[in-house]
């Protein structure tokens, strides 16, 4: 239970609140080999700004969709510079 008495309109967050937010999926992980990271950005496509291209590309150039920002956001992009590293790395995505 959290205490919202204290906050200056605690109607408006009661309903978050409350709220369940738990969801019931098997938790699963990708290994990619020889993948490349691409941070997220926004780019202009082709008049339009997109934010959330970007994720993790394998080695063969295909984009791996389980990396993007959200369903339906992500994608490639060409990298200004590109930094090879020869270690394992864990890709969570992006945090706020």
């Amino acid at each position: 239970m959290v205490n919202i008495d204290y906050l200056y309109n605690p109607a408006t967050v009661k309903e978050a609140f409350s709220k369940d937010y738990f969801l019931n999926i098997k938790l699963n992980f990708q290994v990619i080999e020889y993948g490349t990271i691409l941070p997220h950005k926004i780019v202009k496509i082709p008049d339009k700004w997109h934010w959330g291209l970007g994720g993790i590309v394998d080695n063969k150039g295909n984009y791996v969709k389980s990396s993007s920002l959200h369903p339906g956001l992500g994608g490639t992009y060409t990298p200004e510079s590109i930094q090879h590293i020869s270690e394992t790395v864990i890709y969570l995505g992006m945090f706020l």
